[in-house]
This record gives C-alpha cells, structure tokens and sequence, in this order.
C-alpha cells in the first residue's frame, strides 16, 4: 500500500478547500519564487508557467506598493471578460493563484479565500 506524504496530503486539502468555494474554477498553491506546489486546473494548462507568472505579477505589485511607500498587497485582480484571476498571499511563503466565475458575487469569494489563507498562512513549507 502507498502512503501519501502529509505535506502533499495537507496541499491537496487546501486546494479542495479552495476549489469547493463557489465561483472558484480552478486553482494553484504556488511558492513565493514561482514554483508550483499544487494545482486543480484543466491539464491543457501550463501550470508550472502559470505559477511563475503569478508569483512574478505579485512580487511586482510589491514592489511598487513598496516604491510608492504604500502598505503590501493582500491580493491581487486581474479583471477578464468572464472570469477573474486572483492572486492571494497566504504566509509568507506562499501564495494561491485561483480563477473565479466573473458572474458570482465577488466579495463573499474573496472572504472565503482570506479566511482560507488566514488559517494556513505560512503552514504549508515547501
């Protein structure tokens, strides 16, 4: 019999803690550098790729908020026809990258994801 390895057990429950929040399509837990830790998303997608360019846009929108010597960003949007890609932190060393049904009412999302994020933040350690 094959055992999982709690760090991947304790990755898969958060993504099913994030996928079964209504409006939320698709979802990846991704370190701060860029790498994919885990994921729930349609395998035509190029998770890996996608993870680094999340990580690079809020690593971005840091750096700005820094430049402009306003507080760090919580989260990120990226508005699209028919869906909203967010970027979430979660800790100091991780972050979600989530796609969300753009006809679902947003705010309950976004709280969702946060209470999420505030109860792991920083408990998964790649």
């Amino acid at each position: 019999m094959v055992t999982q390895h709690p760090v991947n057990e304790r990755v898969n429950s958060i993504i099913e803690e994030i996928t079964s929040t209504k409006g939320v399509k698709e979802c990846a837990l991704v370190a701060r550098d860029g790498i994919l830790v885990g994921k729930r998303c349609r395998e035509s997608i190029p998770a890996p790729s996608v993870a680094a360019m999340t990580a690079s846009m809020f690593a971005s929108a840091e750096a700005a908020s820094s430049m402009l010597e306003i507080s760090e960003p919580s989260h990120l949007i990226a508005f699209t026809k028919d869906t909203l890609l967010l970027v979430m932190s979660l800790g100091e060393t991780m972050l979600v990258s989530a796609t969300v049904d753009r006809s679902i009412d947003f705010p309950p999302v976004c709280k969702r994801l946060q209470e999420i994020a505030t109860k792991i933040g920083g408990e998964v350690v790649v």
